[in-house]
């Protein structure tokens, strides 16, 4: 059907069209007079403030939008040419966003000026309706971005210059993020790889301002497969990642010569990990939901052995220090710090903090308010 200002019959009518719509609307206070509508809400009403001629708004005046039961309302001073706007036009929102430049047979056609009630300035051109060419959007938090639109989309190279001091710049396509990009921090990060319809796709770098570097795949935006993790003080660590998350058998060797090796689930350490110190020694045992947690042996580098539990990243209870076989030592440990338990074969009315006997032995002993296990260098953040 004929969308343009021909017979009333052939004319394209807003009521039963979708939200959105491009369509003739009659005037509430000009029955039988009728103005195209750019964009149609199923409850609108309109009125303009200047003459009809042959069943169109015609002149220059306001036309104003209501909708939303009137909660909303739109007004838009200019010239109508056979019902449709022609020329330079203002627009304001009752929020406060104003609006102008020049209209071509009802499309908005030209530079145009959009300041937003937050703010924002956005200006451009428009062709035939839509974003056309290179725009500027000034966001009212000091962001600003710079770059093409094609059809209404942004399109081509952009380079956005955000409050904080970081910038990123890279390709468009159909209005998000589609091949490589550069993204520089303030503090000196900066983070490098390809883009696929919006979302981080293949292989990224991330070079830290402290001299960390990280390489590995992103799949939909989050690390996926195999990474590896240069840390500035000559540290490595490398491993699988799943869905964003450490997965899988990693090693991370640290700068002194300390290797750890052991598996990840969900981004915590689980189950059997093994320390190699640099000076020979060996700590080895299960890891729970990123804690130790079960038996543990340690072997320094002289030959002494101690073992033992930990429950929640704390020695817990009876630990023993051997050296060839020989027992040099029994320690107890009491989790997260407090009193130790009874003296075996006493009564709980002779509890005291003192160390419990094992086994009637008489050795040296001694008793400790357990602390978290160390780690030999903490695992780096993912970006």
């Amino acid at each position: 059907m004929e969308r343009g200002a021909g017979p009333a019959a052939e004319r394209v009518w807003c009521k039963g069209q979708p939200q959105g719509a491009s369509c003739w609307m009659e005037l509430t206070n000009h029955p039988g007079c009728s103005v195209w509508i750019n964009h149609y809400q199923p409850d609108e009403t309109v009125t303009w403030t200047s003459e009809c001629a042959e069943g169109l708004a015609q002149g220059t005046g306001t036309l104003t939008e209501d909708w939303d039961g009137d909660r909303k309302t739109k007004e838009k001073t200019g010239s109508l040419v056979s019902g449709k706007a022609q020329g330079r036009w203002v627009y304001r929102d009752q929020d406060g966003t104003v609006a102008e430049g020049s209209y071509e047979a009802g499309k908005r056609h030209g530079h145009w000026v959009e300041r937003l009630a937050d703010g924002t300035v956005q200006e451009g051109s428009y062709e035939s309706g839509k974003r056309q060419g290179q725009w500027e959007l000034r966001f009212a938090s000091g962001t600003v971005m710079e770059g093409p639109f094609a059809d209404g989309n942004q399109q081509g190279r952009w380079v956005l210059r955000f409050a904080s001091g970081n910038v990123s710049e890279g390709p468009y396509e159909a209005g998000k993020r589609h091949g490589h990009w550069v993204e520089r921090l303030a503090s000196g990060t900066v983070q490098e790889g390809p883009y696929e319809a919006g979302k981080r796709q293949g292989r990224w770098m991330l070079r830290f301002h402290s001299g960390t570097v990280m390489e590995g795949s992103f799949v939909a935006g989050q690390r996926q497969g195999h990474w590896v993790e240069r840390y500035a003080d000559g540290g490595v660590q490398e491993g699988p990642f799943v869905a964003g998350k450490r997965q899988g058998h990693w090693v991370e060797r640290y700068a002194d010569g300390d290797v750890l090796e052991g598996s990840y689930e969900a981004g915590k350490e689980q189950g059997r990990w093994v320390l190699r110190l640099a000076d020979g020694g060996v700590l080895e045992g299960p890891y729970e939901a990123g804690k130790r947690h079960g038996h543990w042996v340690e072997r320094d580098k002289d030959g002494y052995v101690s073992e033992g539990a930990y429950v929640d990243s704390l020695r817990h209870g009876w630990w023993i220090m051997r050296k060839r076989g020989v027992v040099l030592e029994e320690m107890y440990f009491v989790k997260g710090g407090g009193r130790v338990g009874p003296k075996l074969g006493r009564s709980p009315r002779e509890r005291r903090p003192s160390c419990p006997r094992l086994h009637g032995r008489r050795l040296t002993r001694r008793c400790f308010v357990s602390r978290p296990a160390p780690r030999a260098l903490a695992v780096g953040p993912a970006p």
